[in-house]
């Protein structure tokens, strides 16, 4: 994979995708947040907020709205401790 020159935290693809590649990045980032101080809970929320966006932008494709999700406000839920 390249890094993008215009943004450093975008990846091209230039190479098949890894099938393995979705689940290190999950273990990964599951480990960084927990290492992070996020506790079951907030890491369950912080899931159900990624489908929520996830699922808004499927909807949205199959509407053809072409909205983009990821600056969409979200809901901002306390998170239980």
């Amino acid at each position: 994979m390249a890094v993008l020159p215009d943004n450093p935290g975008m990846v091209a693809r230039d190479q098949p995708h890894d099938p393995r590649s979705v689940r290190i990045l999950a273990k990964t980032m599951y480990r960084e947040l927990r290492q992070n101080g996020l506790n079951e809970q907030e890491v369950m929320a912080l899931a159900g907020e990624l489908l929520s966006l996830l699922a808004t932008d499927v909807e949205d494709r199959r509407l053809g709205s072409g909205r983009d999700v990821a600056s969409a406000p979200t809901s901002a839920r306390p998170v239980e401790r």
